[in-house]
């Protein structure tokens, strides 16, 4: 049979490029040999056929419609002959369509879309079957206006393509309403453990409040302290965290907690009152033995650092490490303006020495802090680095930027005033003749 096979495959080959005439007797037989022989393979080489025969002779086409009367054949024959509900009809016929089958079926739903404007409302009764063959092809032709009877359409399609399709919708922005509410449903019984991170990454593709029905009542515990901060219930969040961390034996899970906890009070804590701020890291430094430094000292903001170490840190670890990153972190800020003194006395020094003159001296004198302009002020004296004193008072020896005061003073007579030279006795006008070029001309 194979055999056979691979020759009708051949010859309808040779047909369908033009290499064999369309002899009436070849064609019968190879009517006859696929009529009596069902399959994919058989089918195809009967459409090859039925192709050679719409582009030679057209008229002959429709009355070859009962020839071979199998869905996949006849699905194919009115989509060439424009008949579109009839084509859709007849390929949900087909008992087992293979992927092949699928690919070209959605081609050819694709195409007549991008150029029939009623194409998709045409495609509206068999959509949810659409969905079961191929989701995500079937959300790229899924309409706006199919919003209000979404529920409708996904009640009829298996829960893994449903989950597919609404993926798919989530991924082109298009999931809301009624679809994301049965899309995270899904999600929370296939898949609880993504739930909290499609929630986070995709804010406002349903309402915090069904949210949070939702996880509460299939039970997605992880994912219930994000819809708590979403609808505005930060103790509640939190307390759910804490809840968490109690009930996780393994370490690196409740290393995340409390890392995902002081998070939460971090973000809540300049959105509300200071005292609510206080109460919330207050209870989360009570809950747990170990909060990571740089998060904890943002707790010194809303509680003094007295009641942080006594009355919040119930560990002798957590008291120790607040202790030690306020003291971290006053060493870095002492630093951090020592360098940055000195790097803005060093970028004046280079202007000067760039400039190759010293710039007015305005502002205070250095050494008693009054205006170096002030009245009765006999003289002002200039420093190192634009710093200027009066002359009555003291010269530091050394300025801040590490370089050495001279001792001795130099006092500079005034300069003479500039005076305008004397204009020229006569209004002579030198022109020089013009110069010849290469070739002697002028």
């Amino acid at each position: 049979m194979d055999s056979k096979m691979e020759i009708l495959e051949f010859i309808t080959g040779q047909l369908s490029m033009g290499s064999l005439p369309l002899d009436h007797e070849l064609i019968n037989n190879i009517q006859e040999f696929v009529a009596s022989n069902e399959g994919e393979r058989s089918d195809r080489a009967w459409l090859a056929v039925l192709a050679r025969v719409r582009c030679a002779a057209p008229a002959r086409a429709a009355p070859a419609r009962a020839a071979v009367p199998r869905p996949r054949v006849l699905w194919r024959l009115d989509a060439m002959l424009d008949q579109y509900e009839d084509a859709i009809r007849q390929f949900f016929n087909i008992p087992n369509p293979s992927t092949r089958d699928i690919d070209e079926f959605f081609e050819y739903l694709g195409s007549k879309v991008e150029t029939d404007t009623d194409a998709r409302d045409r495609i509206r009764p068999f959509f949810p079957a659409l969905v079961d063959l191929q989701p995500r092809s079937a959300a790229a032709m899924f309409s706006e206006s199919w919003c209000d009877s979404v529920a409708s359409i996904l009640k009829l399609v298996r829960v893994n393509k449903r989950l597919d399709f609404c993926e798919s919708l989530l991924e082109s922005g298009r999931l809301r309403d009624e679809a994301a509410t049965i899309y995270l449903k899904d999600l929370s019984v296939s898949r609880p453990k993504d739930v909290k991170s499609i929630l986070v990454k995709n804010q406002g593709i349903i309402r915090p409040e069904d949210a949070l029905r939702i996880v509460r009542e299939v039970g997605v515990k992880d994912a219930e302290p994000a819809c708590l901060e979403a609808t505005g219930d930060q103790a509640g969040a939190l307390e759910a965290l804490l809840g968490l961390i109690a009930s996780t034996d393994d370490e690196e899970d409740r290393t995340e907690l409390i890392n995902e906890a002081s998070s939460l009070c971090l973000r809540v804590g300049p959105t509300v009152p200071a005292e609510v701020a206080a109460e919330l890291w207050t209870r989360l430094l009570r809950s747990v033995a170990a909060v990571p430094p740089a998060l904890l000292f943002e707790a010194i903001q809303y509680l003094p650092l007295e009641e942080l170490v006594v009355r919040s840190c119930r560990s002798v670890a957590v008291a120790g490490a607040v202790v030690r990153g306020g003291a971290a972190r006053r060493a870095a800020w002492r630093g951090a303006a020592a360098v940055a003194r000195r790097e803005a006395h060093e970028a004046l020094a280079r202007a000067l020495v760039a400039a190759r003159r010293a710039l007015a001296v305005r502002g205070a004198c250095g050494g008693c802090g009054r205006a170096l302009a002030a009245p009765g002020v006999a003289g002002v004296r200039t420093a190192h680095c634009a710093r200027a004193f009066h002359t009555d008072c003291a010269v530091e020896a050394t300025c801040a930027c590490g370089r050495r005061a001279p001792a001795d003073a130099l006092a500079l007579a005034p300069a003479p005033p500039r005076r305008d030279p004397p204009p020229a006795p006569h209004d002579l006008l030198l022109l020089a003749p013009p110069r010849p070029d290469l070739e002697g001309v002028v």
